[in-house]
C-alpha cells in the first residue's frame, strides 16, 4: 500500500514526490477497492467535496479517484494505479449549458447529495461543501420520480424536471476495453425549469399556437 512514486498537479506544475514525501495508501477507499478488482475493471470513488484555502481565498475542491489493478508477468495483482481527476471543471462545464437561461443544472448523487446546482427555494448555485445541500431532502417529491426511473420528464408544483442516468460504469465498458464489472457512481443529470419560468414559457407557446391555428382556419374558411 505504499507510493512507490507519485506526481502531485501543483496548480498545472507537476512535482515528482521525494522518496521522503511518500506516503502509505492502504487505508485508502481506492486502493483497498483497486486491489480487489479484477484486471479488467476499474474502480472511480463517488466525488468528494473538499474545502481549500489557497492565497487567502477559500474555495471548493471537487475530486474522483481513481483506481486500476497493476498485475505481474504471471497475471497476479501487484499493486494498483491511482488517479486524483480534479472535477472542478467537469462541473462548471454542465452549469455553463444553462448559464443565460433560466433553467438550472444539477448534477445529483446516488444519495441525492446535490454536487452541483441549486435546491428547491435557493436562487443561487449551490457551493457544495461538507454535507452539501440535500436535493433528496429539500426536494423529496421531485426525488421520488428522479431515483424511480434512468430517464424522463415531470411536472410538480415546483417547476419541470428533466433528468437523465449517467452511469460512468457502462460508459467504461462501451468505449474502452476494459469489459469487467466496474465499481463506479451513477449520477443524476437534472435540467429544472422553475415554476415561474415554465408558466411564462408555456403560456408564449399557447399564444403562438393560437396565431397559427387561427391562421390555418381563416385560410381553410377562405
Amino acid at each position: 500500500g505504499r507510493d512507490l512514486f507519485r506526481i502531485n498537479h501543483n496548480d498545472g506544475s507537476p512535482h515528482i514526490l521525494f522518496k521522503d514525501e511518500l506516503r502509505t495508501r492502504t487505508n485508502q477507499t481506492y486502493f483497498r477497492e483497486g486491489i480487489r478488482l479484477r484486471l479488467d475493471a476499474l474502480y472511480i470513488s463517488p466525488m468528494t467535496i473538499s474545502p481549500v484555502r489557497k492565497a487567502g481565498e477559500s474555495r471548493n475542491m471537487t475530486m474522483l479517484h481513481l483506481a486500476a489493478p497493476v498485475p505481474d508477468a504471471d497475471g497476479a495483482v501487484v499493486g494498483v494505479l491511482s488517479i486524483d481527476l480534479r472535477s472542478n471543471s467537469l462541473l462548471e462545464s454542465l452549469a455553463d449549458i444553462t448559464r443565460d437561461t433560466d433553467n438550472r443544472m444539477m448534477l445529483i448523487s446516488a444519495g441525492g447529495q446535490c454536487l452541483k446546482g441549486a435546491a428547491k427555494g435557493n436562487d443561487r448555485p449551490a457551493e457544495p461543501k461538507h454535507g452539501a445541500t440535500s436535493f433528496a431532502m429539500t426536494n423529496p417529491t421531485e426525488w421520488a420520480h428522479i431515483r424511480s426511473k434512468d430517464n424522463g420528464q415531470f411536472t410538480t408544483d415546483a417547476g419541470l424536471f428533466t433528468f437523465a442516468t449517467i452511469d460512468l460504469g457502462q460508459t467504461i465498458r462501451e468505449t474502452t476495453r476494459l469489459r469487467g464489472e466496474h465499481k463506479a457512481p451513477r449520477w443524476k443529470l437534472v435540467v429544472w425549469t422553475p415554476q415561474e419560468t415554465f408558466k411564462r414559457t408555456s403560456t408564449a407557446l399557447l399564444r403562438k399556437l393560437s396565431i397559427y391555428c387561427a391562421a390555418i382556419l381563416l385560410l381553410t374558411a377562405l
